[in-house]
């Protein structure tokens, strides 16, 4: 339901932000790019 769902947001949000820590990007563009 509405949980998975929001649980699923979080944990892709993570993972992007993993991703791009590893990558040295800008955390910005992360939530530049889920808006």
């Amino acid at each position: 339901g509405l949980f998975t769902r929001i649980i699923g947001k979080i944990s892709a949000f993570t993972v992007l932000q993993y991703i791009n820590y590893v990558n040295n990007r800008p955390v910005g563009r992360v939530k530049y790019a889920l808006n």
